[in-house]
């Protein structure tokens, strides 16, 4: 009986571990990591609220002071996703966000207080070369994702977990992401790179997996 039952449960284990193989080997990742030319990401600032910044090498969602006015700069990005299906189901996206190795200004900072930041789905088409503080998208906080307060100044945020905010933007509208403070009051910020900026590796990196099932394999 024992013998019957060990020789059970190989069977049983191998099965799984079949199961298991074939189903991460039908699992489909997509990674996308944008240069200048292709990607789409701007930030906008209320301080100059009719100037474009949409070839910045940052993206910053801050709250500071300019000559003892206060402003804020929010960042937006978007991936092109138009390679998966509508109706197609990701298991998970991550997305990582990298602090600029080589910028002498803004600084992941919570002076004042938590710099705890949020990413919502953008709701409205926006452009690149021409969205402005005066003119940014709407959003929503429906399945926003917080990112915690940084515990030092050059911290990077990566394998943020990001899959509902993608499910929702394949199955509903894709206009991006939308970073900014949870809580807007100065001194506090973070700041990554942009997909403009010149250090490849440090662009931001959107890594989505679905099922080879879904997109119709």
């Amino acid at each position: 009986m024992r013998i019957f039952n060990f020789t059970k449960g190989l069977l049983l284990f191998a099965i799984i571990l079949i199961y298991s193989i074939k189903t991460q080997a039908q699992i489909n990742t997509i990674t996308l990591q944008p240069g200048g030319t292709e990607g789409k990401d701007a930030s906008v600032h209320s301080f100059y609220p009719n100037i474009n910044f949409g070839t910045n090498q940052c993206l910053n969602a801050v709250c500071w002071t300019n000559s003892g006015t206060k402003y804020i700069t929010r960042s937006l990005m978007q991936f092109d996703l138009s390679s998966i299906p509508a109706g197609s189901i990701v298991t998970d996206a991550k997305l990582s966000l990298y602090f600029l190795e080589a910028w002498s200004g803004m600084e992941q900072s919570s002076l004042s207080g938590s710099n705890e930041t949020v990413l919502r789905r953008i709701t409205q088409n926006w452009d690149e070369s021409t969205v402005v503080w005066a003119n940014q998208p709407t959003f929503t906080t429906i399945n926003q994702v917080s990112l915690p307060q940084s515990t030092n100044p050059y911290q990077d945020y990566t394998d943020i977990d990001v899959t509902t905010l993608v499910n929702d933007m394949i199955n509903f509208e894709n206009y991006g992401f939308e970073l900014q403070l949870k809580t807007e009051d100065y001194y506090r910020a973070v700041s990554f790179a942009s997909s403009d900026y010149t250090t490849v590796i440090k662009r931001p990196l959107l890594v989505v997996k679905i099922p080879m099932q879904s997109m119709g394999h």
